[in-house]
Formats: C-alpha cells, structure tokens, sequence
C-alpha cells in the first residue's frame, strides 16, 4: 500500500498524529474540500486502528 501524502502540509498521513490529522482536516474543509480533509482524517484512521 502506498503511503498518501497529507492534501494540505504535504507530510505523509502515517507520520500524522492524531491531533494533526484533525487539524489538517479542519482546515482543508475551511478551504472548501470537505471531502478531502473528511476522506484523508478517515484514512488515516484506518491505517492506526
């Protein structure tokens, strides 16, 4: 599986914590890409749990 790149700081997903997931998150669905910042946090959730 390749390892996604965070839509809006560029850093890989898995090198996200928690807290910074969300924050990316946030702010990709501030700017308007709900889908993205919910899609990426959701992914990155998967990989962890």
């Amino acid at each position: 599986m390749t390892d996604p790149i965070c839509n809006l700081c560029e850093k890989k997903l898995s090198e996200h914590t928690y807290e910074e997931s969300i924050k990316c998150a946030m702010e990709l669905i501030k700017q308007g890409h709900k889908k993205i910042g919910m899609g990426q946090h959701r992914l990155r959730q998967s990989m962890h749990d």
